[in-house]
C-alpha cells in the first residue's frame, strides 16, 4: 500500500511552496525534506490497485482525499503502461497513458513523479516526466523539472538528473526563459548537485544559438569559477557564437585561446572560420587557419577549398584562388558547381566579365556538373556590373529554357542592374514579374530600386517606393536604414541620420561599419570631431572591423580640423585592423602635412607611397610640387615629379605651370615650362596660353619665337629684365584683345579650374542641387556643356540660366562690354536673371568668387551654391565632371560620351578639331592679317574634309559610338552656315555642301535634349551684335534658316547591322510561306579566256521573295517595301513613309561602269549562250544570299559584288568564294 505519510507530506510541501512567501530558492530545501522523509517510509505492495489503509484520515479533507486518489490512479497506469520488456532500455520508452492530461494539476504531477521516483524507479519517473512535458502546462513549469532531478539526484542517478536538467535548459530557451533556467542550475550546484562540463557546454551552446554571445562568455568564466573544467566543445561553442555574430576580433581571441590548450577544430567549425575571415577580407588570416587545420592534422575537405575560393575571389586574388584550385585538385578533390560559381563570381567582380563567361560555358558544356541559379545568378550580376543589360537578360532566358527557376536574388540583380543603367521602367516590370512568379520582391529588392532612386536626385519617389514595402509587410533591414542615413548625410542633416541610426538600434539591427563609416564621413565633413571618435570607437567596441574608408574619412577630418597628430596616429592604426592604406588615404595625410608646413614628413610618406607601387592622385603630386616651389625649393619639386610615369608627369607638369602663372611665379615656372618643352614638345594649348599671359603680365619675359613643329606648338621664352614691345599689354577682356602682333588670334586661358568628384570628402563633392550653370545659347563652349547636362540626364541636380546674347556695359565705372543678365524674364525669350547672387553680369560672379581677379569674364560657370563661389570656368573639364562624377544622380548614367577603349582616339580628335575648327573660326574671324587668316582658312577646310571623309565610312567621329568628340565639333558646326560662313569669313564651302558632315549634324542635333542647347536666335544676335568691329552697323542676316530637324539620309548612308538583320528578319519570313529556288545558269564567253562572265537570273516558283526586293534578279518584278532609310534607286518614285524631300544621291560613276546593280546585276555585261544549271535547296538559297548581302556591306563599291561574279566559273565557286571574303 502507499504510504499517506508520502503523499501527505507532498501535499504539505506543496501547498507551502504556492504560499507568496515562497521563493525558487526554498524549493531545494523542500525537496531535501522530502527526500529525507520518504527514506523512513516503507511500502509493501506500493501500487496495489486495492483498498489503501489510511491512518490520518480524519485530518484530511476531502479534497486531498480526491487528489491523493487520482496520484494513485496515475502512479497504477504508469506501472501498467511501463512494461517489464522495455525496463532495460538505455532511455525511458514513450508512454501511452489515456490519461486528460488537463485533468492533472501542476501539483499532482510533482507527486506522481517523487511517488514513481521514490517506489518505482527513477526510470518509471523518467517516463512519466517526458510524457508531461509534452503538454504545453507542464513543459514550462519549473518546479516539475526541479523536483524531477532532485528526485532522480536523491536515488543516486545523477546522470537521469543531469538529463533533466538539459531538458529543462533546452525548453525554458524556447521561451526565452534561458537566463532563469541557467542560473536554477547553478542554484542547484549549491544544494548538492554536481554540475558536469556536458550540462555547462549544453547552456554554452544554447545562448551562443541564440546570439547571447556576451552572457555566453559571462557563463563560461562562471563554469571556471565553480570548478568545471572547459572541454573542446566549450570553446568550439564560444568560436561558432562569435562567427554567427560576425565578431572577428573575438573569434580571433578565442581561437587563439583555443589553440594555446591543445584542443582540436573540426572541419565544419574551420569552415565557418574560413568563411568569416574571407567575408570581411581578412584573406591572408583565413591562409593562415586553412595551413593551421592542416598542421592540426585535420584533413581539409571539399566545403573548406571551396570556402577559402571564394574569400580569395570576393577579396580580388583570383590567382591565389586558381592556384588553391589547383592544390585542391592534387589533394584529389574535384571541384564541384560551387567551386566554378565562386571562381565565375569572382572573376566578375574583378571586371573580367567575358573570362568568367569562358569558365561558364565550359561548366555548361560539363557531363559532370552543370551551372545552377546561383551560377547564372552571378553570371547575370558581372552583366549587371558592366551595364550590358541585353546579355544579362539572355542570360536569365537561357537559364529558364534550362528549365532552372530564377529565384529572388536573380530578380533582385537584374532589377538592380537597371536601375544602375537608369532603366527604372524595366525595372518595375522586373518587379510585377517577380510576383507573378511567386517570388515576391523582398526588403533587399526594394533597397536595390531605392538606393539606385536616391542616388539619381529622385528622392520622392525613392520615399513613396520604400513606402509601397512597407505597406506590404516588409521590414526594412540595416542596409534599408543605411540608405536612409546615406541620404540624411548628403544633405547634411546629420541629425535626420541619427534619427534613423537610432531607430535601427530599437528594432534590433546592429549596424555595420558602411553605416558607421558614412556617420562618420559626415561628421568629418562638418568638422565634428568628437563625434566621428565617439562613433568610431563604439563600432570598435561592438566588433566592426573599420575600413579603409572609415579611416582615410577620420584622417581626412582629422586633417581639415588642424589636428595632424591625430591624424598621423590613426594611419599607423590602420596596420591593427589588417587595413592597408590606399593612394587616396595617403594623399590626405600628405595634403595636411602640408598645410602645416611639414614637407618633410610629407615627402618621406610620399616616398612610402611611391615604393609601395601606390600611384598618387593629382591633387596629392600638386600639392606637395607645390607647396616646394612656394618655398623656391623648384629641384626638390622636380626630383619628387620624376618618379612619376610620363604620362603623369607631363600632366602634372602642365598643371603646375597654370598654377605657378595664376600665382605670378613666372621664374618657376618657366623651369618646368622649359622641361617640358624638352620632353617632346608636350606643352597643351591651355598652359601655353597661360605661360604667355603670365609672361606678359609680369614684364619678366619675352616671347621670343613662335615655331610650328609637326602638330605640337613650340615656344622659346627667356628670361629678361624688360619688355618694352609689350609692357603696355593688358590682360584680354573679349575676342577682339586676344590677337597677338602677328596677328594671329591666341585664346586666353581659363583661370578656375577645381573639380567636382564623387568622393564626399573633396572640397567640391558631387551633390544634386549644390551647383548651378550659367551659359550663354550663343557660346559654343557654354553649348558644349549645356549639352551634356541636358543628354545626361542633369537638369534636376544641376539648375542652370542663360545671360542675354548681345555684350553690355558690365558697371557703369569702365567700358568693358560683357555677358550681362535681363532685368526680367520677359525683357528676352531664353535669357533669366540670376536667381542665385541676383548679379547683374557674369563680371560680378567672378568679382564675387576673386576679388583680385583680372581675366576674361567668360561663360560657362559653373557655380558653387554653398561655398559661394566658381568651381570652375573651363568647358572641356565641365564636360568631363558631367560625363562620370554625377552619375550617380544623372537619370541618363548610361550615357558614357568618354569610354575607356576610345579615350586616346577621342583625346587625338578632340584635339585636331578645337586647334582647327572650334578655335579655328576664330582665328579666321579675329584675324587682323592677311597671312594668318589664309593659314586658319587653309586649316579650317582641311579639317572639314577630313570629317567629311570619316563619317563616310562610320557613323561618328570615333566608330559607331557617339563620344565627346562629336559633342565637340556639333556646337561649333551647328552655327557655321548661319554665322561663321558670314561672320567670320569662312565662306570657300557651305556645310550644306558636305553631304555626309551636314546629316551628322542634323542626326546629333536630334538626339533627345541636344535641340534645345541650341538658340539661332541667340547665336545670331551675340555674333552679329557684339562684335563692331567686324560688323558696325549690327546687321542680322534674314538667312540660311536651315531646318536640322528634317530627315537625314545617316540610316542609309552607315549601313549597319540593323539594315542586315532587316533583310534577314524577311528573308526567314518569306522561306515559311516558299521555297526559294534558284536556277544558276552560267556561260564561259570564249574559249582559253581567262575571266569569265556570268549570268545569274533568279525564277521563283511563286510569289516575289525577299531575294527579289533585294537584288532585283527579276526584270519587271515588283520589289517588297524597303526599310526606312534604305537608298533607293534614282529615278523611281519614294516609298510612302520615306522622306520625299531628300534629294536623290548620284550613282557612283565605278556603280556605271558595270551597270546599275541595285536595279540589274551586271545584265548588261552578259551574253546568251547555252549554259549549265544547277537546282539548290531552299537553306542553300538562303546562305547564298546573306552571303551576297553580307559582301555587298562590306564592300566600300558595289560595284566590286559586280567584279567577283565576273571573275568566277560557276555558281557553286561564286558562293564559295564569298563566304570566304565574308569569314576569313
Amino acid at each position: 500500500m502507499v504510504s499517506l505519510r508520502i503523499l501527505r507530506r507532498t501535499h504539505e510541501l506543496q501547498q507551502k511552496l504556492l504560499s507568496p512567501a515562497s521563493n525558487p530558492i526554498s524549493i531545494f530545501y523542500t525537496l531535501f525534506s522530502l527526500r529525507t522523509l520518504s527514506s523512513y517510509t516503507h511500502y509493501d505492495d506500493p501500487y496495489s490497485t486495492t483498498t489503501i489503509t489510511t491512518a490520518t484520515s480524519t485530518t484530511s479533507t476531502s479534497s486531498s482525499s480526491q487528489s491523493q486518489s487520482l496520484v494513485r490512479t496515475i502512479c497504477a497506469l504508469v506501472c501498467q503502461s511501463y512494461s517489464p520488456q522495455t525496463h532495460l532500455r538505455s532511455s525511458p520508452p514513450k508512454l501511452n497513458l489515456d490519461l486528460n492530461a488537463d485533468s492533472l494539476t501542476n501539483e499532482q504531477a510533482i507527486s506522481v513523479v517523487a511517488s514513481l521516483a521514490e517506489e518505482a524507479g527513477s526510470m518509471v519517473a523518467l517516463s512519466f516526466f517526458y510524457w508531461a512535458i509534452g503538454f504545453p502546462k507542464f513543459r514550462y513549469f519549473m518546479r516539475l523539472y526541479i523536483f524531477c532531478a532532485m528526485s532522480l539526484f536523491g536515488n543516486g542517478n545523477l546522470e537521469r538528473a543531469h538529463e533533466v536538467v538539459h531538458c529543462m535548459v533546452r525548453n525554458f530557451a524556447e521561451i526565452e526563459r534561458l537566463k532563469e533556467a541557467a542560473d536554477m542550475v547553478f542554484e542547484m550546484q549549491n544544494q548538492g548537485l554536481m554540475l558536469s562540463t556536458r550540462t555547462l557546454n549544453c547552456v554554452l551552446g544554447i545562448a551562443c544559438d541564440l546570439g547571447l554571445v556576451e552572457y555566453a562568455e559571462n557563463l563560461f568564466e562562471e563554469m571556471c569559477v565553480r570548478g568545471v573544467s572547459p572541454d573542446s566543445l566549450s570553446y568550439k561553442s564560444m568560436v561558432v557564437g562569435y562567427c554567427r555574430n560576425r565578431r572577428v576580433l573575438e573569434v580571433d581571441r578565442w581561437l587563439s585561446k583555443m589553440l594555446e590548450r591543445g584542443f582540436v577544430l573540426d572541419n565544419v567549425t574551420f569552415t565557418l572560420i574560413i568563411s568569416l575571415f574571407c567575408e570581411k577580407s581578412l584573406v591572408s588570416r583565413a591562409s593562415w587557419c586553412f595551413d593551421k587545420m592542416i598542421r592540426m592534422g585535420v584533413k581539409p575537405n571539399l566545403i573548406n577549398f571551396t570556402s577559402l575560393i571564394h574569400g580569395l575571389c570576393q577579396r580580388g586574388s583570383i590567382k591565389q584562388a586558381f592556384e588553391m584550385l589547383e592544390e585542391m585538385v592534387r589533394k584529389g578533390w574535384k571541384p564541384n558547381v560551387y567551386t566554378h560559381t565562386a571562381l565565375i563570381d569572382g572573376l566578375c567582380k574583378k571586371g573580367w566579365t567575358e573570362r568568367a563567361f569562358r569558365l561558364f560555358l565550359k561548366l555548361v558544356r560539363s557531363d559532370n556538373y552543370k551551372p545552377n541559379v546561383h551560377t547564372y545568378t552571378a553570371m547575370i550580376r558581372g552583366y549587371c556590373e558592366e551595364d550590358k543589360m541585353s546579355r544579362a537578360e539572355m542570360l536569365l532566358s537561357r537559364m529558364k529554357e534550362q528549365g532552372l527557376i530564377p529565384n529572388t536574388n536573380t530578380y533582385t540583380t537584374l532589377v538592380s542592374g537597371h536601375c544602375k543603367a537608369g532603366n527604372f521602367d524595366r525595372a518595375y516590370e522586373l518587379m510585377d514579374i517577380m510576383g507573378k512568379e511567386g517570388f515576391a520582391p523582398n526588403i533587399c529588392t526594394y533597397n536595390a530600386v531605392f538606393d539606385s532612386l536616391c542616388k539619381k536626385g529622385r528622392v520622392q519617389e525613392a520615399y513613396k517606393l520604400i513606402k509601397k514595402g512597407f505597406r506590404r509587410g516588409l521590414e526594412a533591414d540595416r542596409v534599408t536604414y543605411t540608405i536612409f542615413i546615406s541620404e540624411h548625410c548628403k544633405r547634411g542633416d546629420i541629425n535626420g541620420a541619427l534619427v534613423f541610426f537610432n531607430k535601427m538600434l530599437k528594432v534590433g539591427l546592429q549596424p555595420d561599419m558602411h553605416s558607421y563609416t558614412t556617420l562618420i564621413a559626415a561628421f568629418c565633413r562638418q568638422k565634428k570631431m568628437k563625434e566621428s571618435e565617439k562613433f568610431f570607437e563604439l563600432s570598435v567596441r561592438l566588433g566592426s572591423i573599420p575600413t579603409k574608408e572609415t579611416y582615410t574619412s577620420m584622417i581626412c577630418g582629422y586633417c581639415r580640423d588642424e589636428n595632424i597628430a591625430l591624424a598621423v596616429k590613426f594611419f599607423r592604426r590602420m596596420g591593427d585592423h589588417g587595413c592597408a592604406p590606399d593612394s587616396f588615404t595617403y594623399g590626405a595625410l600628405i595634403s595636411g602635412l602640408c598645410k602645416e608646413e611639414k614637407l618633410e614628413e610629407a615627402r618621406r610618406l610620399y616616398d612610402t607611397m611611391m615604393d609601395k607601387g601606390l600611384s598618387p592622385c593629382e591633387v596629392t603630386r600638386l600639392t606637395l610640387a607645390y607647396k616646394y616651389c612656394k618655398k623656391d625649393d623648384s629641384a626638390a619639386a622636380m626630383v619628387l615629379l620624376e618618379r612619376l610615369e610620363k604620362k603623369l608627369w607631363i600632366r602634372t607638369v602642365n598643371t603646375l605651370v597654370r598654377k605657378l602663372c595664376s600665382e605670378k611665379k613666372v621664374g618657376i615656372a618657366a623651369l618646368f615650362f622649359h622641361k617640358l618643352v624638352d620632353k617632346d614638345q608636350n606643352v597643351d594649348r591651355v598652359t601655353l596660353a597661360a605661360f604667355k599671359t603670365a609672361c606678359y603680365e609680369s614684364n619678366k619675359c619675352q616671347c621670343h619665337d613662335c615655331l610650328q613643329k609637326g602638330s605640337s606648338l613650340y615656344v622659346n621664352f627667356i628670361v629678361s629684365p624688360s619688355d618694352p614691345l609689350e609692357a603696355d599689354y593688358q590682360m584680354a577682356r573679349s575676342a577682339l584683345d586676344e590677337t597677338s602682333l602677328s596677328g594671329a588670334f591666341v585664346r586666353t586661358a581659363s583661370v578656375f579650374r577645381n573639380f567636382i568628384a564623387r568622393d564626399p570628402n573633396s572640397q567640391f563633392p558631387a551633390e544634386p542641387g549644390r551647383y548651378h550653370l550659367y551659359i550663354s545659347y550663343a557660346c559654343p563652349w557654354a553649348s558644349r556643356c549645356l549639352a551634356y547636362l541636358k543628354i545626361k540626364g542633369l537638369e534636376k541636380a544641376i539648375s542652370f540660366t542663360s545671360v542675354k546674347p548681345i555684350w553690355e556695359r558690365t558697371k557703369e565705372s569702365d567700358e568693358h562690354m560683357g555677358w550681362v543678365f535681363p532685368a526680367s524674364d520677359t525683357e528676352l525669350a531664353g535669357a533669366e536673371p540670376d536667381p542665385l547672387n541676383g548679379a547683374k553680369s557674369i563680371r560680378e560672379l567672378y568679382e564675387l568668387a576673386s576679388t583680385n581677379y583680372t581675366g576674361k569674364y567668360t561663360v560657362p560657370v559653373l557655380w558653387d551654391k554653398r561655398l559661394k563661389t566658381i568651381v570652375s570656368n573651363e568647358s572641356a573639364e565641365i564636360i568631363r565632371m558631367f560625363n562620370t562624377e554625377f552619375n550617380d544622380i544623372a537619370e541618363n548614367a548610361a550615357l558614357y560620351l568618354y569610354p575607356p577603349h576610345l579615350q586616346s582616339q577621342i583625346d587625338q580628335t578632340n584635339e585636331w578639331i578645337y586647334n582647327k575648327i572650334n578655335n579655328g573660326v576664330y582665328k579666321c574671324g579675329f584675324a587682323r592679317k592677311q597671312e594668318p587668316y589664309d593659314e586658319a582658312v587653309k586649316q579650317l577646310y582641311e579639317a572639314l574634309d577630313k570629317c567629311e571623309e570619316i563619317l563616310s565610312k562610320q557613323r561618328y567621329l570615333c566608330g559607331n559610338t557617339l563620344s565627346e568628340a562629336d559633342i565637340r565639333l556639333f556646337v561649333t558646326i551647328i552655327r557655321f552656315d548661319e554665322v561663321y560662313a558670314v561672320h567670320f569669313k569662312c565662306n570657300k564651302k557651305l556645310l550644306r555642301e558636305y553631304p555626309n558632315l551636314f546629316n551628322y549634324t542634323k542626326e546629333i542635333f536630334q538626339v533627345p535634349g541636344m535641340s534645345s542647347t541650341v538658340n539661332i536666335d541667340h547665336i545670331k544676335r551675340h555674333y552679329y551684335g557684339s562684335h563692331p568691329s567686324i560688323n558696325p552697323f549690327g546687321i542680322i542676316p534674314s538667312g540660311p534658316d536651315i531646318d536640322f530637324s528634317s530627315p537625314h539620309d545617316r540610316d542609309s548612308s552607315f549601313v549597319g547591322p540593323s539594315f542586315l538583320r532587316h533583310y534577314v528578319k524577311l528573308l526567314i519570313a518569306n522561306l515559311k510561306e516558299c521555297v526559294i529556288r534558284f536556277y544558276a545558269k552560267a556561260l564561259i564567253v570564249g574559249v582559253g579566256e581567262r575571266r569569265g562572265r556570268l549570268r545569274a537570273r533568279a525564277e521563283p516558283l511563286g510569289t516575289a521573295t525577299a531575294s527579289d526586293s533585294f537584288l532585283h534578279y527579276r526584270t519587271g518584278s515588283e520589289p517588297l517595301p524597303t526599310p526606312p532609310g534604305t537608298p533607293r534607286t534614282p529615278g523611281t518614285p519614294p516609298d510612302p513613309g520615306s522622306s520625299a524631300g531628300t534629294p536623290p544621291r548620284e550613282p557612283d560613276p565605278a556603280q556605271s561602269a558595270c551597270g546599275n546593280p541595285s536595279t540589274r546585276f551586271a545584265a548588261d555585261r552578259i551574253s546568251s549562250s547555252p549554259v549549265a544549271s544547277l537546282q539548290a535547296s531552299s537553306v542553300f538559297s538562303f546562305v547564298f544570299l546573306c552571303c551576297v548581302l553580307s559582301c555587298g556591306l562590306r564592300c566600300e563599291n558595289r560595284a566590286l559584288m559586280c567584279e567577283f561574279c565576273c571573275g568566277l566559273s560557276s555558281s557553286i565557286d561564286l558562293v564559295g568564294y564569298l563566304m570566304g571574303r565574308i569569314f576569313i
